[in-house]
């Protein structure tokens, strides 16, 4: 066993050699190869050439490696608030949905809005929605576990998705979520004001096991909600 970890050692060492490095080495061990190697200056002068391009080669690869994956991340991310945008929350709810019923377990969604949305625009400017959305997102990710899925699923809408968790629960934080938005101060061009927001949920295996179908509850849960005068979690 230590045999075989000083010649990996060994190997790992050689591989980080430079071809010069070994040159020299070479000519300090053999010193009989030193004229010969003289000779072949240009050949050793195309060896360095094609070291230096393996290196920088090696560098341009890792650089591309690593924005590729930042550029996956930000494509699944809201810029503003930097919570997933739809295709991620597409993404992770149609896999949560696989393992809560893979395992034969509970899960919830939750949709919800901020209410009176198109008053507050026309009264605060349409730029406002920056503010409320900070606001929430900043809300919802102190309010929730971190298994919890919080997403942007339009641009009025923001949806989480509570693994293993029954309705009942669910609705609790959804609840506690709803007052804690309506106690936030939002200021805007010198300007405060406050808002509410309407909540929808819908459960596996209670309203569907498809995406679809738990998508459609939900949404219908929302709506039951702001008809009633919003403010309010509704789930059926």
């Amino acid at each position: 066993m230590t045999e075989d970890k000083t010649a990996t050692k060994k190997s790992a060492d050689f591989k980080n050699l430079t071809f010069f490095q070994v040159r020299e080495d070479v000519e300090r061990r053999r010193p009989h190869l030193k004229e010969i190697l003289a000779t072949k200056a240009d050949t050793l002068e195309k060896v360095r050439q094609l070291e230096s391009f393996s290196k920088e080669r090696e560098k341009e690869l890792a650089a591309i490696k690593s924005k590729g994956i930042e550029i996956e991340r930000l494509a699944h991310l809201d810029v503003l608030t930097e919570l997933p945008n739809h295709q991620a929350f597409t993404k992770e709810m149609q896999a949560e949905l696989l393992r809560a019923s893979r395992y034969s377990q509970e899960m919830c969604i939750c949709l919800f809005s901020v209410d009176r949305v198109d008053e507050i625009y026309d009264k605060y400017g349409p730029l406002t929605r920056d503010a409320i959305s900070k606001v929430i997102a900043n809300v919802i990710r102190t309010s929730t576990r971190e298994v919890d899925i919080c997403a942007v699923y339009s641009p009025v809408q923001f949806a989480i998705i509570f693994a293993q968790t029954q309705q009942a629960q669910a609705a609790l934080v959804a609840e506690r979520i709803r007052k804690k938005i309506g106690s936030q101060v939002i200021s805007y061009n010198w300007e405060s004001f406050s808002i509410t927001a309407s909540f929808g949920i819908a459960s596996h295996p209670r309203h569907g096991s498809s995406y679809e179908d738990l998508l459609a509850k939900a949404l219908e849960s929302l709506e039951y909600a702001i008809e009633r005068g919003g403010d309010r979690v509704f789930c059926f």
